[in-house]
């Protein structure tokens, strides 16, 4: 997926649905590894409508996770956001 599109889509539910920070960015910081592990287990618990979906699992797969040095959805590692944050460049 396209970090330009992530962050429009981030950008939607910010300005839209007034969520203090999109949920691709919640993921960088959080990182997709828990992310996963969560969907997996309630997957296991509900069934297939908790099912992850295939570009989270291939992300974290490939070590797109997010987290310290790592890049995430927004294409940016954590030392990069938090810079960017300082500024008011989110």
């Amino acid at each position: 997926m396209r970090a330009g599109l992530v962050a429009d889509l981030d950008a939607a539910c910010r300005l839209a649905l007034g969520h203090p920070i999109g949920p691709f960015a919640m993921m960088d910081i959080v990182t997709s590894d828990p992310c996963l592990q969560v969907q997996e287990i309630l997957q296991d618990a509900y069934g297939e409508r908790f099912r992850p979906p295939a570009l989270l699992k291939q992300s974290v797969a490939a070590g797109y996770g997010g987290g310290r040095g790592r890049p995430g959805w927004l294409g940016k590692n954590r030392e990069e956001r938090s810079a960017g944050e300082e500024r008011g460049n989110v």
